[in-house]
């Protein structure tokens, strides 16, 4: 089954906005119908439903070669590249793997590795293909989760709380892959997930809870923090695009909604027909 094309539009204006394109390289994941559904888009700017994935619990694609990298319900994760689907890691395996990310253009495959399939103790890992398996490349004291590397650059949260301290503290952090040395971006006290860089806006996109929900922030080069959003739901997964422009996801009691935030800070909700839900938002270019 494939969508051909899904028209959307922006809700709760005064005169609403019609759009007929989604950002080149978005894909999520998309509650149908049909079920749990992966969805990429391509130059034309088309949300399209990747055959033959069906209830991916993660989806990672890589516009550049194509290549996706998705976990399915009884946990394999599985590579789909060239029409080719090989099986990176069994459902077997002692530890398990969650929240990849696909960048330098598909060549590298970041993942969590939770070591004997408990959240207690993580790392960062990078899948090495000569080697066929995860290999580690960072760890710390507390939990680490939401790689993202771009320019020999790995940005991830660190969980330094967790039991007797309110929230879950967890924070941003950035480790340069190339002199190994690592620093903390964020003190916010809160929990802050999606750690997601805006290079030529020199700034870091992320969402944080510092009571019940969370909101957009970023904090620029000068390490100024600044929040971008006040609603009464959720708003996770932000992903940049190269002209500034923010998607996300507004979670509420009913499910979620993909986002849109422009450079002047103006949100808004995208209709996206037939998906009645959606989850696992990024953008790669």
């Amino acid at each position: 089954m494939r969508l051909s094309l899904l028209f959307f539009f922006c809700a709760f204006l005064s005169q609403p906005l019609f759009a007929t394109t989604l950002p080149y390289g978005m894909s999520f994941v998309g509650l149908t119908e049909d079920g749990w559904q992966a969805f990429i888009v391509r130059e034309s700017g088309q949300a399209e439903v990747v055959d033959n994935v069906d209830n991916p619990r993660q989806f990672t694609w890589s516009p550049a070669m194509d290549k996706a990298v998705y976990l399915t319900p009884d946990g394999t994760v599985i590579v789909h590249e060239n029409e080719i689907a090989t099986v990176l890691v069994r459902r077997t395996h002692p530890d398990a793997f969650t929240q990849f990310r696909l960048t330098n253009k598909g060549q590298k495959l970041l993942a969590v590795r939770l070591f004997n399939r408990q959240s207690e103790k993580t790392a960062i890992s990078v899948w090495d293909t000569q080697a066929s398996r995860f290999i580690d490349v960072h760890q710390q004291i507390g939990q680490v989760f939401d790689p993202y590397e771009t320019e020999k650059q790995l940005y991830y949260s660190a969980v330094s709380c967790v039991i007797g301290c309110g929230l879950i503290l967890q924070e941003a952090w950035l480790k340069n892959m190339v002199t190994q040395q690592v620093q903390q971006l964020t003190l916010h006290n809160g929990t802050l997930r999606y750690p997601t860089p805006d290079i030529p806006r020199q700034r870091l996109v992320y969402s944080l809870n510092t009571s019940s929900q969370y909101h957009l922030w970023q904090v620029d080069d000068l390490g100024r923090h600044r929040q971008l959003t006040h609603s009464l739901s959720s708003d996770i997964w932000p992903s940049v695009t190269a002209g500034g422009d923010i998607y996300f996801i507004r979670r509420g009691a009913s499910g979620g909604i993909l986002m849109v935030m422009n450079t002047a800070g103006d949100a808004v909700p995208i209709v996206l027909p037939h998906v009645q839900d959606i989850r696992d938002l990024e953008i790669n270019q």
